[in-house]
């Protein structure tokens, strides 16, 4: 962050998501996926973004709305097994094919206004003005 707050001028926009923790890495210490260093719930998020820039407009989210049986098996084994090395042999068994799988109507972003109560965004994502 502090990297982003230096070499981004007065009035420049950051464009930021995060996968929400509560969704994708619930009860691990680490994240689940491999190529994220790190993952923030909402409140965590907030908080990071608020202390080094102003927020402009709403939060919004990513929700899927679509959960193919690939989604589905990921939750359901997510915390309690490395997923990301056996996604491979997980597809190869259920001969999966992302065409057949992946559709215009597979996620939605949505103002975390408009989120119905109790429903968390899969990813949260956020427009920030440097200040000073």
């Amino acid at each position: 962050m502090s990297e982003v707050k230096r070499v981004l001028k007065v009035g420049g926009l950051f464009i930021c998501s995060t996968p929400n923790k509560n969704i994708t890495s619930p009860f691990l210490e680490k994240p689940s996926n491999p190529y994220h260093t790190q993952e923030f719930t909402l409140k965590n998020f907030l908080n990071l973004i608020k202390t080094n820039f102003k927020i402009k407009g709403p939060l919004h989210g990513q929700i899927l709305v679509k959960r193919n049986f690939l989604f589905k098996l990921k939750v359901a084994i997510f915390t309690y097994t490395p997923y990301y090395k056996i996604l491979p042999f997980i597809k190869k068994i259920i001969n999966y094919n992302s065409k057949n799988t992946l559709s215009k109507n597979y996620a939605k972003v949505l103002s975390l206004e408009n989120l119905k109560k109790g429903i968390e965004p899969t990813y949260i994502i956020c427009v920030a003005e440097k200040t000073k």
